[in-house]
């Protein structure tokens, strides 16, 4: 039997790139009869219903072979894709990237595990570059409209203020006014 994968990391994208793709390369090979996975979940996430349930048919012998679209639908942590790779192998499952067929694991291959590793990191580093990207954007957008992200109590921030010129320590501060210690730490950064 043969498992095909499919994810995405929200509700407002979806599969139907992968799912094209990989139906081309199942017409392609007269591949006729799966079992489909899918995914709305982010690839940093460890919890992923449908994969954990396609990794349990693996462990049954129900799964031989899972095609997927990239490796990075698997996750992008390379430590968990080494790992899950790994637990393929040993299991006796293939692994079909359908448009990455390099990355392809195969015991027919003795260098798969080892490309996979090798990918698997450069696929953490792109979770990485993503997560830095979205973050510059984020501030960016802030600068050009302070009215976007967290909301700050300034009564709060001028109290704080107050007793940080009174000499009163940070993590007393904290305590007495009910805020995080960070807060008291910004008001005391920009005195």
């Amino acid at each position: 039997m043969i498992g095909i994968y499919l994810r995405v990391s929200t509700g407002r994208q979806d599969v139907e790139v992968q799912r094209q793709h990989i139906d081309e390369y199942c017409t392609k090979n007269k591949i006729d009869s799966y079992t489909i996975y899918e995914d709305v979940i982010s690839g940093a996430s460890k919890k992923r219903p449908a994969y954990d349930k396609m990794k349990r048919a693996i462990e049954m012998g129900e799964i031989k072979k899972v095609i997927s679209y990239k490796i990075d639908r698997f996750g992008r942590r390379a430590v968990d894709l080494v790992e899950d790779m790994i637990f393929f192998f040993r299991l006796g499952c293939d692994v079909i990237f359908t448009s990455q067929p390099q990355l392809s694991l195969s015991h027919d291959d003795p260098f798969s595990l080892t490309k996979i590793s090798i990918f698997a990191e450069l696929a953490e580093m792109e979770r990485r570059h993503i997560s830095e990207r979205t973050k510059l954007g984020m501030k960016k957008a802030m600068e050009r409209d302070p009215s976007l992200g967290k909301k700050k109590d300034l009564k709060k921030r001028a109290a704080i203020a107050e007793l940080l010129r009174q000499g009163t320590t940070q993590n007393e501060i904290a305590k007495r006014l009910s805020c995080s210690y960070s807060t008291v730490v910004d008001v005391r950064r920009n005195l």
